[in-house]
């Protein structure tokens, strides 16, 4: 078991490898101060003027691609109810191959991820056009004034 799961993440590491050479923007790999390079391996691009970070992940016997994009903290106001409502329709009804999640520290991100069994270059693609579209959404929405 334990050599399949590593002949997976080499399979999965070329595969992103590989993806990051044919794109046009530029993507860094982020050295990982806190995790084994053979669990975690992440880079970094822009998107727009968001920080979107691709972390390959190897938990157990599973590994997992996922884009995260730290957006905005929730904002401190007494009524967070219609910006979370806002979200969870977004989620619902207009995102596609992503979605708006709330982390510890309050704040909101937009998650995409896949199995390493759905790990190809089209999915990397669909993926980061996925949250692309979903920036674009949550910038129409002008979520900054929910703090108010």
């Amino acid at each position: 078991m334990q050599d399949k799961i590593q002949k997976d993440w080499a399979t999965a590491s070329s595969i992103i490898t590989e993806w990051i050479k044919h794109q046009e923007r530029t993507i860094s790999q982020v050295e990982n101060c806190c995790y084994d390079s053979n669990e975690i391996l992440e880079w970094s691009l822009k998107i727009q003027s968001f920080d979107c970070y691709i972390t390959l992940i190897l938990d157990g016997s599973e590994i997992v691609l996922q884009l995260h994009l730290p957006l905005m903290m929730v904002p401190e106001t007494s009524n967070q109810n219609p910006l979370f409502e806002e979200l969870l329709r977004m989620n619902a009804v207009t995102l596609a191959h992503c979605s708006f999640g709330i982390e510890d520290d309050n704040q909101i991100v937009l998650l995409s991820d896949c199995s390493f069994n759905n790990l190809s270059s089209d999915t990397l693609n669909l993926m980061l056009e996925g949250v692309s579209n979903g920036i674009e959404q949550f910038q129409e929405r002008n979520f900054i004034s929910f703090s108010n």
